[in-house]
This record gives C-alpha cells, structure tokens and sequence, in this order.
C-alpha cells in the first residue's frame, strides 16, 4: 500500500486544458480512495480478532475481552495513518427518555403515485412540517 501510495507522488497529467479536464478532475481525487485503502488495511490489521464485518485467518475468534472497543483511524497531513481507540460505551449517559417535540413527530401519510391508476402507494414516514407543506401545495409533493 505504501508502494502505491508513493507512486502516486508522480503522477504527471498531460492534457494542460482548464475546460472540461476529466484526466486532471480523476488525478486529484485519487488521492481519496488511496487514503480510504491505506486506512482500511492499517485498521483491518490493528484489530487482531474476528468479529462482524472483519474476518481474518490468523485470528478466527472473537476477542471481546481486549477488542471490546472502537477503533479510531485517520490520516494526518504527511498520510501517515493514525490509530487509536476508545471504549465501548454499554450503559446510555442518562436514564431520561427523549421525547420528540410536537413539530418533529413523525406522522404517515399515503401518497398517490402517478401510474398507480388511483390508488395510494406505500405509505411513507415524513415530519410534521413537510406534511403542512404537501397539504397546503407550497413543498414538495
């Protein structure tokens, strides 16, 4: 991954044109999936179990008594990948119950597509607001 990282260093783009570039749009965001990938391998390889989403051959068990926590990854200015990590948190904060307000209450609505020949299509979950807004015809239908 480093190999093809440093190759991307010289990267040269040949067509010089400011119009409609596509070479040179595709050469700077390169750089975002190069940096997701090395991310992703240095995170893969810092978690030594296999848990969910992330199998691995030389560790096939779950390993919750050293992995019960969240892998924190980034990349700093010189890309070079950071880790971390921070523990799972297994209680809430507070026992208080959320309670929506009136206007945030989500409400269910049947909506009449086109081509359905009259009839309501599946219903849809939308605030309180947007719901005001279809039935008075000033938001989106």
């Amino acid at each position: 991954m480093a190999e093809i990282a440093q190759a991307l260093a010289d990267l040269a783009v040949t067509d010089r044109s400011m119009i409609w570039n596509t070479n040179l749009v595709e050469a700077l965001e390169l750089d975002n999936p190069i940096g997701q990938a090395a991310v992703v391998l240095h995170s893969a390889l810092y978690r030594t179990e296999s848990c969910c989403a992330q199998s691995r051959e030389d560790h096939p068990k779950r390993a919750d008594e050293n992995w019960l926590k969240h892998t924190l990854a980034g990349r700093d200015d010189a890309h070079r990948v950071r880790l971390g990590d921070r523990p799972v948190r297994l209680h809430p904060l507070s026992n208080a119950a959320f309670q929506p307000s009136e206007a945030r209450r989500l409400i269910r609505l049947r909506v009449a597509y086109p081509g359905l020949r009259g009839r309501a299509g599946p219903p849809i979950a939308v605030n309180l607001f947007t719901a005001i807004q279809i039935s008075v015809g000033i938001g989106p239908a």
